[in-house]
């Protein structure tokens, strides 16, 4: 009769457990209902923030022609920022999506941009370090020169190595165009200077290149 009990009362705990898990499980479901229905909205409103972030890059972002480099530069850093921020919610979306069985959402507004940006650093980042090389290289004082010359046309060799492993779609951009001609001519320049720098030269030398410069 006591092992009677004693299973009258385990069946008797088990049907309440059972009940318990019924509604922990109805309460469940109701809760992620909930937030799966949020995460379907919110990436909706993503999807269209996506297109319009697009459209705002076409039509304000680096690539406008017509724009000097620097404001070039600068369009890159911002849309730069702002892709970094969607990129991270997008990933969160991605994850929810997984966590409900979802289909990923594509955002290809959002890849293109990747992409384009990508490409641009590469552009822009030699652009400045051009620039900021050259505005070194002018600071230096004549007397210096002679020990700076195998650095600077290192530096410039390496420069000119980089630019033309642009890819081709980047090659008819005006910084691109700049790049190159700033390039060449300092490439053209390094020679003449060499020579001048020689104990050789004499006063007259100097005072023919300021004639024909």
């Amino acid at each position: 009769k006591e092992e009677m009990d004693q299973k009258s009362v385990i069946r008797s705990s088990w049907r309440k457990l059972v009940d318990y898990a019924e509604v922990v499980a109805d309460k469940l479901s109701a809760i992620q209902g909930i937030y799966k229905k949020q995460l379907i909205h919110d990436v909706k409103e993503f999807s269209q923030d996506a297109r319009e972030f697009r459209a705002d890059f076409e039509e304000n972002g680096p690539m406008v022609q017509g724009i000097t480099p620097e404001e070039a530069v600068e369009r890159l850093t911002r849309f730069r920022d702002q892709l970094q921020l969607r990129e991270r919610k997008m990933e969160m979306y991605a994850a929810g999506e997984e966590l409900f069985a979802l289909r990923t959402t594509p955002y290809p507004e959002l890849t293109k941009t990747k992409k384009e940006v990508a490409l641009l650093d590469q552009l822009y980042g030699l652009y400045m370090d051009v620039i900021d090389t050259m505005s070194t290289n002018r600071g230096i004082l004549w007397s210096d020169i002679s020990e700076q010359l195998e650095a600077m046309d290192e530096s410039t060799n390496g420069f000119d190595a980089r630019c033309k492993k642009m890819p081709k779609r980047l090659r008819e951009w005006k910084a691109y165009l700049d790049l190159r001609e700033m390039l060449t001519s300092f490439q053209d320049i390094l020679p003449l200077i060499s020579e001048l720098t020689k104990a050789s030269i004499k006063s007259r030398h100097w005072l023919q290149v300021i004639e024909i410069t």
